[in-house]
């Protein structure tokens, strides 16, 4: 907790008027990443999603504030949408797929976001969250797979830019781990 609170504001019962001190200092220009960590706490447990959105939604990346806290803060309430927007103005690729995989169990979207990515974090990803997506998406994981094997690249890049593959032996590594060589390979083939 922030110490350069006024101590009247730090009961519970207050959080009106620290909320509304926070935003006064929000206003002003005062406020601290202490204090903006504090406002989005205090939004999520006022349950005040308009002013939630209108910090989160309409700053476009200008959250001064610890992100990844800000992150945790409205996932851990509930706020999946806004941890989100937040996760994706800031690069936070890591939390914005376990947003999507483990609290929505959105394994498409999962799944759609990592193929935006530079191949080196769709590869960190797909060792982290591909067992999962195999499991509830298999034939667009597959999909990604092979793509990481052969010519991928970020679905939102230019044609232009240059594209790369994956050393295929750890992906198939990490697959076997998964599901078992004959499981991934046969249904690859058709076997």
């Amino acid at each position: 907790m922030c110490t350069c609170l006024p101590p009247q504001y730090l009961d519970t019962q207050h959080i009106h008027n620290l909320t509304t001190y926070l935003q006064a200092l929000h206003r002003t220009g005062s406020a601290t990443a202490d204090h903006t960590s504090l406002l989005l706490n205090c939004y999520t447990r006022l349950r005040d999603t308009q002013q939630l959105n209108e910090f989160i939604m309409s700053k476009e990346g200008a959250v001064d504030c610890d992100v990844e806290l800000g992150v945790r803060v409205c996932r851990s309430a509930g706020y999946y949408d806004h941890a989100l927007a937040l996760a994706a103005q800031h690069g936070l690729h890591h939390h914005h797929l376990a947003i999507l995989i483990d609290d929505k169990k959105d394994y498409s979207a999962a799944l759609r976001y990592m193929a935006t990515l530079e191949l080196e974090a769709v590869k960190a990803n797909v060792l982290r969250y591909g067992c999962v997506l195999l499991n509830h998406v298999p034939d667009q994981t597959t999909e990604l797979l092979i793509a990481l094997c052969t010519d991928y690249k970020p679905s939102n890049s230019p044609i232009v830019k240059e594209v790369g593959a994956c050393c295929c032996s750890c992906v198939c590594v990490w697959v076997c781990g998964c599901v078992g060589v004959g499981g991934w390979v046969g249904g690859w083939v058709g076997v």
